[in-house]
């Protein structure tokens, strides 16, 4: 760039000295000779800036595929994690249940067993009673039986 500017600059004092046409026609040949130069050098420029950005961008969409490549992996890695987990707590659960319903089976029976030996024990115990009762009934109706004998004797005195 600085040279062209130079160029510029020589041209300018040439063109403002007495300058003959063979020599302005020299300085137009270095003048296009400078533009070509300098189109060139541009054209180079540019060529390197987009491929210096074209590598950028490969190398960028490399690295985001490698990236999205580790993310797939680990998210794959962690599903299988989960689904381990997850399987484990499954089976710990069917495991507790089966205990919890053994643990309530056992009550159960243990409830129930409970409540036929308080039956059969109520039971006794009414048939205690009602044995006493009887006992008691028939002692009863023996003392009955002895007050209408001495009843009836004492009527029979009383009648004589």
């Amino acid at each position: 760039m600085r040279k062209s500017t130079l160029s510029y600059a020589f041209l300018a004092v040439l063109v403002g000295s007495c300058a003959t046409s063979g020599d302005l026609e020299e300085l137009g040949a270095e003048l296009k000779k400078n533009q070509e130069a300098l189109k060139q050098e541009l054209q180079e420029k540019q060529d390197e800036s987009e491929q210096k950005i074209e590598t950028a961008i490969n190398d960028l969409s490399s690295k985001s595929e490698q990236d999205l490549n580790q993310l797939r992996e680990s998210l794959k890695q962690q599903e299988s994690l989960l689904g381990e987990r997850i399987s484990t707590l499954d089976e710990s659960q069917k495991q507790q249940l089966g205990m919890l319903r053994n643990e309530i089976m056992a009550g159960d029976e243990a409830v129930k067993t409970g409540l036929q030996e308080e039956m059969s024990s109520g039971i006794a115990a009414l048939q205690t009673q009602l044995d006493n009762s009887r006992q008691n009934q028939e002692a009863l109706s023996a003392s009955l039986d002895a007050l209408k004998l001495q009843l009836m004797e004492l009527e029979k005195l009383q009648a004589e």
